[in-house]
């Protein structure tokens, strides 16, 4: 998991900040990552007892074929998390670097 050095404020709320710079944190993005980007919606996801959906920690170790089988199984585990019951919409973005020597993805979906 990557952390950022300094948080700052949501996408389109930056010209609010008084804050002098808008510095940006970079980190390396070898072959065969993929970076994960998710909305407030996965980690509002509640359980029947009101715990909260914490990606880093459910997700941590595993490892996925591509950023369509993070995806999928990011979505199942949030059912199964909430029960199936949600309340708000989750927007997800997966990205993968693919190896140097890796054949053009497929436009096929699946």
């Amino acid at each position: 998991m990557l952390e950022p050095q300094d948080y700052k404020l949501p996408l389109g709320l930056g010209d609010l900040d008084d804050a002098s710079g808008h510095d940006a944190d970079l980190w390396r993005f070898p072959p065969g990552a993929i970076v994960l980007l998710y909305t407030d919606g996965v980690t509002e996801a509640r359980d029947s007892h009101g715990t909260f959906y914490d990606p880093v920690d459910r997700l941590h170790g595993r490892r996925f074929s591509g950023p369509g089988a993070l995806l999928d199984a990011l979505v199942a585990d949030v059912r199964q998390h909430t029960g199936g019951h949600t309340d708000d919409d989750m927007a997800l973005l997966a990205v993968m670097r693919l190896p140097a020597n890796a054949p053009p993805p497929s436009t096929h979906p699946g």
